[in-house]
């Protein structure tokens, strides 16, 4: 079920997973309050949510179901890409959280993610959540890095992952090209002996070089 007050956005959504011959599409709504009257009689499977819509948003419409005992995934697609309404997004249950400009495929990842799995969080999304229990003291990060000593570009490409740059922006501040971005932080992977940019992040915080 797709639940979007702009109904450009939502006719082009269903349109789009209509073409994925996995999926069907059993209902619309324009908002949370529309969303909550049909939920009953529609019962999808997972649920598409927008996050600001008038008369009841997203955001209200996922924790009154909650209320009911009923739980179905959702994954939100906001327009907004900020740390507080990531998570406020995950507070609220929701399974997932995309941006508006993600790509088709992204959503149909993601859906089948959240099918399977029971969520679906992007890098971008996990940094943040890092971030966010590093600085509710949730987690400590540890790592038995010995002697470990880092090269100023190292260091600097730390500080930027842990702002949540993409490697492009990141290129462009550090004056180099995309690809040299993606070589230093395929060796810093390797070097720290971690699995991703999460790893480099939860290093970053745990020695001082990110700060939350």
């Amino acid at each position: 079920m797709v639940v979007d007050d702009h109904t450009l956005f939502r006719k082009g959504l269903i349109a789009i997973l209509s073409d994925i011959p996995e999926l069907k599409i059993v209902g619309e709504a324009e908002n949370g309050k529309e969303f909550l009257s049909k939920y009953s009689a529609l019962n999808p499977d997972i649920v598409l949510m927008d996050m600001d819509m008038p008369v009841l948003n997203g955001i209200d419409a996922l924790m009154k179901l909650r209320e009911r005992r009923v739980s179905p995934p959702c994954l939100m697609i906001s327009m907004h890409n900020e740390e507080k309404f990531v998570l406020k997004a995950i507070e609220a249950g929701a399974n997932g959280y995309l941006t508006k400009d993600s790509d088709p495929e992204i959503i149909h990842l993601a859906i089948q993610s959240i099918i399977c799995n029971g969520f679906y969080f992007d890098e971008k999304v996990n940094l943040l959540l890092v971030k966010n229990m590093a600085k509710k003291k949730k987690i400590v990060p540890k790592f038995d890095s010995g002697n470990l000593v880092l090269n100023a570009k190292e260091i600097e490409l730390l500080k930027h992952i842990g702002e949540e740059l993409t490697s492009a922006e990141i290129a462009e501040k550090m004056f180099c090209s995309v690809r040299t971005i993606e070589g230093i932080r395929t060796e810093l992977i390797k070097k720290i002996g971690v699995k991703n940019a999460i790893g480099l992040t939860i290093y970053g915080i745990k020695s001082g070089i990110i700060v939350v």
